[in-house]
């Protein structure tokens, strides 16, 4: 079984994120409000907010089912709402030192195997800003990405079909328990099998950086 904080996977970018979901500690609360945002997104931003607020080390993970998990040394209250609890599917309230999501949470992939290579985003070059202060803005250009997936067949292909849905572009935010890599377009998906293993399959998709 591999570790907690090594389990790569992806989750989609969606907008209409409706709630909150909080850590509380005596009368400190760590509180996230989604925006534009994927539930890897979410729990990347809380484990950030929870150092800031409540200090210490926290950890956050998501196990091969799409199931979060956040951890502390000390006993705390997470809580959550409307869409942002159904869609990092968690209980309305839960206590503890470590505490787990009630199931997988939406619009997660965590297949067999994954091979990523990503290109760091930049910076543009040639362009200062308009404060007369001649500094680098904050203007990212788009970074590339490949990604092979190796999973059965039957998975790869219905991720196929969720990939080159024509009514939007698919967003993913990429991440390994409590890192992210980076946010992503798909640009392209193509699937092909593994030599003679019929039943899996691999998908090998193109991807284009955004500012996350």
């Amino acid at each position: 079984m591999p570790l907690p904080d090594s389990i790569p996977g992806f989750a989609k970018v969606s907008s209409g994120w409706t709630g909150v979901v909080s850590v509380t500690i005596g009368a400190a609360v760590a509180t996230v409000t989604p925006d534009v945002d994927s539930p890897a997104s979410v729990w990347l931003a809380l484990l950030k907010e929870c150092r800031l607020v409540h200090g210490g080390v926290w950890n956050g993970w998501v196990d091969t089912s799409g199931i979060l998990t956040i951890q502390h040394s000390v006993s705390f209250t997470l809580a959550s709402s409307l869409s942002t609890k159904s869609r990092c599917t968690l209980a309305t309230s839960a206590t503890g030192t470590t505490v787990t999501g009630t199931g997988p949470h939406q619009y997660g992939f965590y297949p067999l195997a994954i091979n990523f290579t990503g290109h760091d985003r930049a910076k543009e070059d040639g362009v200062s800003a308009a404060d007369g202060s001649g500094a680098t803005p904050l203007i990212w250009g788009s970074g590339k990405g490949d990604l092979e997936i190796l999973d059965t067949w039957v998975n790869n292909y219905n991720l196929h079909e969720s990939l080159m849905d024509s009514t939007e572009l698919f967003t993913m935010d990429f991440w390994m328990g409590g890192r992210g890599f980076g946010r992503y377009i798909v640009e392209s998906a193509i699937m092909t099998k593994p030599g003679i293993l019929a039943d899996y399959a691999m998908l090998k998709v193109g991807l284009a950086g955004v500012a996350s």
